[in-house]
């Protein structure tokens, strides 16, 4: 049945032989387990990336020793799920992140700004992308430099970047050292959103007390 031959197909220790075989399979559901194999040779993995289904490529896009020859050849897939489990892949090189990080597919972009191997420079350039939820993004990545990080944070409003705030101080071992400082001290952004609760015009009044100036000042020291 397809299931015993898919469960051959990414058995570890299944020989060459019969990977081959099971990569020509008629059923797609056999064909993505041998996709899924990591003990799967290079010679099998390039020919499944030209796969008819999309679910086999993303499976090898997304294969933990799929080879650079193949991430590349994936990288440049029809399919943006495709690209995005390439984006996705740990092993990743540093020369396909930069190439996925200009993208015209949003999530492409988006998964880019996660990876470890996202260089400084595309860290910066995607900084400025078009779409907020990629900047977002960029500015939890412990890669950015500090003065970045806050060219970001001051186009975000204040609950966006108290949640920014947040989560890098509940993760701070995993940014360089230097970078919490700024975020222990949240008071002066607290005060604008203890303002807007306790008056019923909002932000807006918040704004005009005050409360906006004292949530750029704290950006500001990111930038110093």
């Amino acid at each position: 049945s397809a299931a015993i031959r898919g469960n051959i197909g990414i058995f570890p220790l299944t020989s060459f032989e019969l990977l081959t075989k099971l990569s020509k399979d008629k059923e797609d559901t056999v064909r993505q387990k041998v996709a899924c194999n990591t003990n799967a040779p290079e010679k099998i993995l390039l020919k499944l990336a030209k796969d008819k289904s999309m679910f086999v490529r993303s499976n090898i896009a997304g294969n933990s020793s799929a080879t650079e020859n193949v991430l590349e050849l994936l990288s440049m897939d029809e399919d943006p799920f495709v690209r995005s489990s390439v984006a996705y892949n740990e092993n990743t090189s540093v020369r396909l992140i930069e190439k996925l990080s200009s993208d015209d597919d949003t999530s492409i972009r988006l998964a880019v700004t996660k990876h470890a191997n996202a260089s400084k420079e595309v860290l910066k350039a995607l900084s400025q992308d078009e779409q907020g939820t990629v900047r977002k993004s960029v500015a939890l990545n412990p890669n950015l430099c500090n003065q970045i990080r806050a060219k970001i944070l001051h186009s975000l409003e204040t609950e966006q970047c108290l949640k920014i705030c947040e989560t890098i101080r509940q993760n701070q071992d995993t940014y360089p050292a230097g970078s919490l400082e700024a975020f222990l001290t949240l008071d002066e952004i607290s005060i604008h959103e203890e303002l807007t609760r306790s008056n019923p015009r909002g932000a807006s009044w918040a704004d005009e007390q005050g409360g906006s100036a004292a949530s750029s000042r704290l950006l500001d020291k990111l930038s110093n």
